[in-house]
């Protein structure tokens, strides 16, 4: 095979940012630019938002790169990227959410769905840092030792 990244990482990449779009929508942050945007004479002001360029432009131009170089050639990775990024976000989970939760048999009691949720994810991201923090191995460990 050729060099780069794999397919695989490359779509996690992608759903990933967004993820992180689609929260920043949620949130909030990118609707004021919009409506700054429309209400305002000097779009310069506008253009020059933090949040414009601390969470969007860089998170565009990553999917952008990601979207041109690799995901073009990986109709699998994109159509994962692209089913990872619906199913996370903010809408499908706030009406998909508690529907799969009593399904599953996760929650008993109605109105827990997003304690539940929250539950699995801080767990899920706790496993996750201790994996990479296990994988790393002694150069982990140093690392950790060098920052206490």
């Amino acid at each position: 095979g050729g060099g780069g990244a794999p397919p695989l990482f490359v779509a996690l990449q992608a759903a990933s940012l967004l993820a992180g779009l689609s929260a920043e929508l949620a949130r909030g942050g990118v609707a004021g630019l919009v409506t700054a945007w429309r209400q305002s004479d000097s779009k310069v002001s506008v253009l020059l938002d933090p949040t414009l360029h601390t969470v969007v432009t860089p998170s565009l131009i990553g999917l952008l790169w990601l979207l041109m170089v690799h995901l073009q050639r990986h109709l699998g990775a994109l159509m994962l990227s692209s089913l990872l990024s619906i199913g996370s976000s903010p809408v499908v989970l706030a009406k998909g959410w508690p529907v799969a939760a009593s399904a599953l048999g996760i929650i008993k009691t109605p109105g827990l769905e997003v304690a539940a949720l929250m539950r699995m994810l801080s767990v899920a991201f706790a496993a996750t840092t201790a994996s990479i923090f296990v994988a790393g191995g002694a150069q982990n460990i140093f690392v950790s030792m060098a920052g206490a």
